[in-house]
């Protein structure tokens, strides 16, 4: 198993760009991004292959996806349980900004909000 990861463009659909990850020309991770208007873009459903996590995949992932971003805030929810997801968006400079419970689901979502400065 290689540890050399490919991040490419995946298939864009109507506001939302897909990136893949790739190792040995197989995906392994994906991340989302929607740009909800000149200010703001939503980066949603990162996921990493159960085999992959905890490499630092979903980590170089977000770095790339950050420098990508055009907007100068970011938003990221996360499941309250997925304290590593939680745990990759403090290390990455993102602010707690509210607790929720979704209404779709029940589940307990934190808002994080970044910005490409850092504020």
């Amino acid at each position: 198993m290689s540890t050399d990861f490919i991040i490419e463009p995946g298939r864009e659909c109507t506001c939302k760009t897909n990136f893949l990850i790739k190792s040995d020309n197989k995906v392994v991770g994906t991340i989302c991004l929607k740009k909800l208007n000149y200010a703001i873009t939503e980066i949603k459903h990162l996921v990493i292959k159960e085999e992959y996590r905890k490499r630092g995949i979903g980590q170089k992932l977000m770095e790339y996806v950050m420098d990508v971003i055009e907007t100068p805030l970011m938003l990221a929810t996360v499941r309250a349980d997925n304290l590593s997801c939680i745990k990759l968006n403090i290390k990455l400079g993102f602010k707690t900004n509210k607790v929720f419970i979704s209404p779709g689901t029940g589940n307990k979502i934190i808002l994080f909000i970044g910005s490409k400065d850092g504020l």
